[in-house]
């Protein structure tokens, strides 16, 4: 049974995490570290036997060090984009809401579709693993777990999704993924016009996006539909367990 959330601790276990990577995962709280905090985080890490923490970083300089110096690896890059809502393109055609059919065929597309992901990055996860988690992500948000899921069809068949969600005002793109062959026909575009449709008629006025910085398709997909940068942050994961890497080539 997990242990109460103790809401002084510098970090917190993420159960779903470590349920599924079946090691103890916890997520740092800060966003900036001193010497002292790191080692105050790394000592409540080692006390509650975490295999690995996720800490997301603003960027100062400062805190990268301490990072450094503290064992932590830089998986990620962070990007975040924003547009407004109140005027848009006309609403794409093509598009549909997700059907229960169509499950199986978007945990097809997903896998390496999403590769360039800080999961995919960090040899420590095996890419089979990582594979599996997004088909359980794109499956829950499918059953309700995104509050919408959209799907382009080409040749009578899914070709491409963007899963959507809502909070305070503002809708976010959480999975989008296209189908290999459909490359370069716009699909993604078209994704992407119809979710910000889908978060204004849900009463939206922002719609935000994150991505990687190695991922430069994607930010010029949000770009050319009307994106700004907003931030930018990075993901180190630090591990305290030696565990053999899982082969990038697999």
């Amino acid at each position: 049974m997990a242990a109460k959330l103790n809401l002084a601790a510098p970090a917190e276990c993420l159960e779903w995490d470590s349920h599924f990577f079946q090691r103890r995962i916890a997520r740092a709280r800060a966003e900036c570290l001193t010497d002292a905090e790191a080692v105050e985080l790394l000592a409540w890490c080692q006390e509650q036997r975490i295999d690995c923490l996720y800490f997301l970083a603003k960027g100062d300089s400062a805190t990268v060090r301490v990072a450094e110096r503290h064992g932590f690896e830089l998986v990620d890059i962070r990007v975040t984009y924003e547009r407004e809502l109140s005027v848009l393109p006309e609403r794409p055609a093509g598009i549909r809401a997700v059907r229960a059919t169509d499950v199986e065929r978007l945990k097809q597309l997903t896998g390496r579709n999403l590769a360039d992901s800080r999961f995919y990055a960090d040899r420590h996860f095996d890419p089979r693993e990582c594979d599996a988690l997004y088909a359980v992500w794109i499956e829950r948000s499918c059953q309700g777990y995104a509050n919408g899921v959209l799907v382009a069809e080409r040749n009578g068949e899914a070709a491409g999704y963007v899963t959507c969600n809502l909070a305070e005002g503002a809708g976010s793109i959480g999975l989008i993924a296209v189908d290999t062959a459909a490359r370069g026909e716009g699909i993604g575009q078209r994704l992407v016009g119809a979710a910000l449709h889908y978060f204004r008629e849900q009463g939206m006025t922002r719609a935000t996006v994150v991505t990687q910085a190695r991922n430069i398709a994607s930010q010029r997909l949000y770009q050319r539909s009307g994106f700004l940068l907003a931030s930018t942050a990075l993901w180190y994961h630090r591990w305290f367990v030696q565990e053999p890497m899982a082969d990038p080539a697999r």
